[in-house]
């Protein structure tokens, strides 16, 4: 369980300081899959970076699993991050690439090569596996990077806009193979995107985010349901528009 208590978080200016997260206070249970929407520079990625105690000056509490963040072992007990920027090594290939973590951890090479050739072929990546980051297309890096954080079955998974570089039809398709394998490992997800969509479908709780401060809390049907009001409100009020130009057009040549 993640959770969030009264934390804020400032980011360093070159005359004090500016607050990037203002007193959130937000829980993620075990297995939980939570979306983060928001506009840009709402404090998405600043949440995420947060749990990944790579920012500097906090206030408030932040625990995972009952211990401080900072104190966590994110790599014993399972944390996964799929940043925007496929971030891959290019010396290795990508079967290299997606067993890294599995190697790192100590598992036997037969293992590893079990659970990489079935990640890779979910992914569309088998046959790429002898080749180096150089040779892939920008999704196919992107899809090496996202099978890198699963293959080890995270307990935490974190993503930031991983699907934002791919075509519709392979973020369509992606999105469900993430949201197939966190099910199937159990874990707990904090998805951040910009489409509401997407948010929609990856998770069972929104949480919208303005300028540092959770607006809203809300179940994906209330979320969508709200979008939709929102969608059809806005529709109407420009067809009113558009009635009322017209209407003041003829009025003229009258």
């Amino acid at each position: 369980m993640i959770e969030f208590d009264d934390f804020t978080c400032y980011y360093k200016l070159k005359k004090g300081y500016g607050v990037a997260l203002d007193k959130i206070s937000l829980t993620v249970g075990d297995g939980e899959k939570v979306a983060v929407v928001g506009p840009s520079g709402s404090g998405k990625t600043t949440l995420l970076k947060c749990i990944l105690d790579s920012v500097q000056y906090t206030e408030g509490s932040l625990t995972i699993d009952g211990t401080e963040a900072r104190k966590y072992d994110k790599r014993k007990n399972g944390l996964a991050y799929v940043s925007q920027e496929y971030v891959l090594y290019p010396k290795m290939t990508v079967f290299q690439n997606i067993a890294y973590p599995l190697m790192a951890s100590g598992m036997s090479f037969g293992q590893t090569e079990e659970l990489v050739t079935d990640i890779a072929k979910r992914f569309g990546l088998f046959r790429l596996l002898t080749r180096k980051p150089k040779q892939l297309s920008g999704g196919q890096q992107q899809a090496v990077a996202i099978a890198r954080a699963l293959v080890k079955k995270p307990a935490i998974a974190l993503f930031d806009e991983p699907l934002s570089n791919l075509d519709p039809l392979r973020r369509e398709k992606f999105r469900k193979i993430i949201v197939d394998i966190c099910d199937k490992n159990g874990s707990t997800v904090i998805y951040v995107t910009h489409d509401p969509e997407e948010a929609c479908y990856v998770a069972d709780k929104i949480v919208v985010l303005e300028e540092g401060e959770i607006k809203g809390v809300m179940s994906s049907k209330e979320y969508a349901r709200a979008l939709e009001e929102y969608k059809s409100t806005s529709a109407a009020a420009y067809g009113g528009e558009e009635q009322g130009a017209d209407g003041e057009s003829g009025d003229g040549e009258d």
